[in-house]
């Protein structure tokens, strides 16, 4: 599933929110119903990982940098990203 992070998504998004960061709204919007949400920034043993419902995701690298930076009131811009099963 490709999910595509928008401008809304970015001006709506909360810093250092696992449920509302950009990457976790574009999310909600694709899936259409509104499943639990939350996205796990990458730590020094782990790669992040995203959370929909009971599945886990594996965060490719474009939402590990892009989490990074948003969460540190960086400017970012809209991307898309393949979102696959870990």
């Amino acid at each position: 599933m490709i999910i595509q992070v928008k401008k809304g998504h970015i001006k709506r998004g909360k810093p250092n929110s696992s449920a509302y960061c950009p990457v976790a709204l574009a999310i909600k919007c694709a899936i259409e119903f509104r499943s639990d949400v939350v996205v796990s920034p990458k730590n020094r043993d782990l790669r992040g990982g995203i959370k929909i419902g009971d599945k886990h995701y594996l965060a490719p690298r474009s939402v590990e940098r892009f989490v990074k930076r948003f969460d540190h009131i960086k400017p970012v811009k809209p991307f898309n990203f393949k979102l696959k099963e870990a």
